[in-house]
């Protein structure tokens, strides 16, 4: 059972399951600051949702369908770089 065709493909995937992950333990990290004046077993369970929310997430990938939003999509096409006309010298 080839669930991701290709070694292109499974990069793709792993770099984007790095990038969420990355953001999921930010996201724990920013939550646990801000419970500094909590309890430890507070800011325990903060890590640990964190840390298991991170391991299932490649099988939520993969069995959950993708989530394409159109606002976003317009910002992300406003931040990439045009492509530059080596023959105009501009770009």
């Amino acid at each position: 059972m080839n669930l991701l065709g290709s070694s292109e493909l499974a990069l793709a995937f792993l770099i984007a399951c790095s990038e969420k992950v990355t953001v999921l333990f930010i996201l724990a990290w920013l939550i646990v600051t801000a419970l500094r004046g909590q309890s430890a077993a507070l800011r325990h369970h903060a890590w640990a949702a964190g840390i298991l929310s991170s391991l299932g997430l490649p099988a939520f990938m993969l069995l959950l369908p993708a989530w394409h939003s159109a606002v976003l999509g317009g910002a992300a096409a406003f931040w990439h770089p045009r492509e530059y006309d080596g023959n105009r010298g501009r770009f």
